[in-house]
Formats: C-alpha cells, sequence, structure tokens
C-alpha cells in the first residue's frame, strides 16, 4: 500500500484539484457481483459515466480526465456491499495541457445517469431481460446512488494520497488487530505478520461456517483479495 500510494503522489496524480466520487448499487444486483469480471465492467461504466458528465458539462468534448478507480467489496460492517471508489480530477486537460475544472454538477443527474447505463450493461450480458431492467427503470426509490462530495485541493496532496489509501483499503486493518489469550485478559496488539494472517484466516473460517449466504461469499472474497 505505501509503495502504491508513493507511485500515486510521485507518478500518476497531477497537480490540480481532484474530487472523490463514489458510486452504489442497489441491493438486487449485488449478488451478480460475487462474479468478480462484473464489478471491472461496472467501474468501466462508472469511470465512462463520469467522463462523459465533465465533458457534456465543460461543452469540451476531447477532455482526458483523470480516474483512479477503487473497487471495495465490503461495507462498515464487514457485510457484502460492493461499491466503487473513483479519485477523479476536477475536470479534464486539452490537448494543449490546459486544465478545464468541473463546472457545479446535479448529482441527482449523474446518479440517473449511471443507473441506466449500469442496467443497459446487465441487459448487454443478458443477466436482465429488457423487461426487468425497464421495471427497475419504474422504482421509485432506484439504490443507486452518487456521491461527489469530497473535494482536494491542488496543493493539499497529503489529503489526495489518503484518501487514495482509504478508497484502496482492506476490509480488515491488520495493523488493528487485538487479540485475547483468555476470557479474562486485555485484548493486546497481534505484533507478529504470521499472527496476523492466522488470525484473519480464523477469522474467514469461522464466517464461513456460518449460514449466512452473504458472509459466506464474502469470507471467499476477502480470502482471496
Amino acid at each position: 500500500m505505501a509503495i502504491w500510494t508513493q507511485w500515486l503522489d510521485t507518478t500518476l496524480l497531477a497537480p490540480v484539484p481532484h474530487r472523490q466520487v463514489v458510486l452504489t448499487i442497489p441491493k438486487r444486483l449485488r449478488a451478480y457481483c460475487l462474479y468478480r469480471r462484473l464489478l471491472g465492467e461496472i467501474a468501466r461504466v462508472a469511470a465512462r459515466t463520469v467522463t462523459a458528465a465533465i465533458r457534456t458539462l465543460t461543452g469540451e468534448r476531447d477532455l482526458a480526465v483523470g480516474i483512479v478507480a477503487c473497487l471495495q467489496t465490503h461495507g462498515s460492517r464487514a457485510n457484502w456491499h460492493p461499491h466503487l471508489h473513483l479519485l477523479v480530477t476536477d475536470g479534464g486537460f486539452r490537448l494543449d495541457g490546459t486544465f478545464v475544472s468541473w463546472p457545479a454538477h446535479d448529482t441527482a443527474r449523474l446518479t440517473e445517469t449511471f443507473r441506466r447505463a449500469v442496467l443497459r450493461l446487465f441487459v448487454r450480458l443478458e443477466l436482465f431481460d429488457e423487461e426487468q431492467a425497464a421495471g427497475m427503470l419504474a422504482w421509485p426509490h432506484s439504490g443507486f446512488h452518487v456521491h461527489t462530495a469530497v473535494w482536494v485541493p491542488e496543493d493539499d496532496r497529503a489529503f489526495a494520497t489518503r484518501l487514495a489509501r482509504n478508497c484502496a483499503r482492506n476490509p480488515v486493518a491488520l495493523e488493528r488487530l487485538r487479540q485475547r489469550t483468555g476470557p479474562n485478559t486485555p485484548a493486546t496488539p497481534v505484533e507478529s505478520p504470521i499472527g496476523r494472517a492466522a488470525l484473519v484466516s480464523s477469522i474467514c473460517i469461522a464466517v464461513s461456517a456460518s449460514r449466512s449466504p452473504h458472509r459466506v461469499s464474502l469470507a471467499r472474497v476477502s480470502a482471496s483479495s
């Protein structure tokens, strides 16, 4: 993670303002994302949607938009919750290198565009038929959401890299693991990397032995990621 963050800071991130874009999908679609290839397809749909929105609002069809996309499959309670974190240049570059800022935008419209694009993807991949997709378009509360409120100033590189680290974090922070050696003993940090791996393995085994299909799937994903 440290090497990746350093690479972002020194090589990839342009010296311009950035914005975090978080995109979520409804529960009905999340089970399909157990097939990891679909997550990549949805990430590409998200990147195309954001790029098109920036180009449309700026009136610049040829802008190059920088995007770092991170897939997360866990929620705050370690539940199965696939969603996307994008670190996006807050605008785009013309061919001559001039940067054009992303104007004020309507997240509701961006959400609707993302919803329709994802449902078209599901129809194209034959996961849904046209009738199922049309039925979801009729939902009053779609379950799709796009959040764009986190803005990163051009000169705050530390915030940008910290945000990128958070986007790419694992479901379990190994350095925060604690264990008890007995029922009445205090929880102490797990210092050994081998000990941390063994503890995570035991957690995954316990989760996969539960009766919840969600948690079995989550354990499999966590163990392989």
